[in-house]
C-alpha cells in the first residue's frame, strides 16, 4: 500500500489562508445606483441582485462547511501519522 505523508505545516498554511479568503469574501449587496424609478427593469434587477446576494451567502457558508470537514479529515491524518511514527520508535 502506498504511503500517504501529510506535510502538516503546508497543510495548516494552506487551510489557514483559505478561512482567511472565505472570512474576505464579501457577501453584501452591490446595490446599484439607480435612482427611484418604477420602471419594470429596476425592479428585476434588484430582485436580480438580491438572488445573487443569498446565493452567494449560500456559497459562502458550503465552503466554509467544505473546509471545516476538510480539515478534519487531514487532522485525522496528521494525529494518525504521529501516532504511528510514536509507535515506531
Amino acid at each position: 500500500m502506498a504511503e500517504i505523508k501529510v506535510k502538516a505545516e503546508e497543510v495548516k498554511t494552506a487551510f489557514s489562508n483559505l478561512q482567511t479568503k472565505i472570512s474576505a469574501l464579501s457577501i453584501s449587496g452591490s446595490k446599484a445606483d439607480i435612482a427611484n424609478s418604477s420602471m419594470d427593469v429596476v425592479n428585476k434587477i434588484k430582485k436580480i441582485e438580491k438572488e445573487y446576494e443569498q446565493l452567494l451567502k449560500k456559497y459562502k457558508e458550503a465552503l466554509s462547511s467544505v473546509e471545516k470537514d476538510a480539515w478534519s479529515n487531514i487532522k485525522v491524518l496528521i494525529d494518525t501519522d504521529k501516532n504511528i511514527s510514536q509507535k515506531m520508535k
